[in-house]
């Protein structure tokens, strides 16, 4: 088993979120985290509850066919040391 990638998806562009799932269900897999930036400054997702629902329903929606998916919630701490909730994706080829 080759190395995992691990992309940093945008909590407030769910839909944008369906091109990353592809491409990993169309190679090795890999891990997508939301909750934390480009920049690597942890956000979370903690204000963005309304999202979470939507971010699950990517699979689903937005890639066709439907990719299977495992979420997961992990906890962050952020500079300041406050905690956080941030989101992962995780797929591996069926």
């Amino acid at each position: 088993m080759g190395e995992k990638s691990v992309i940093l998806g945008n909590r407030k562009d769910p839909k944008g979120l369906s091109n990353h799932i592809v491409a990993f269900a169309n190679a090795d897999g890999g891990v997508l985290v939301v909750g934390i930036e480009d920049d690597l400054k942890i956000t979370g997702i903690d204000d963005y509850t309304e999202n979470v629902n939507e971010i699950m329903r990517v699979p689903f929606d937005y890639c066709k066919p439907s990719v299977k998916v495992n979420f997961s919630t992990v906890e962050c701490t952020d500079f300041k040391g406050k905690p956080k909730s941030c989101f992962s994706h995780g797929n591996s080829p069926v």
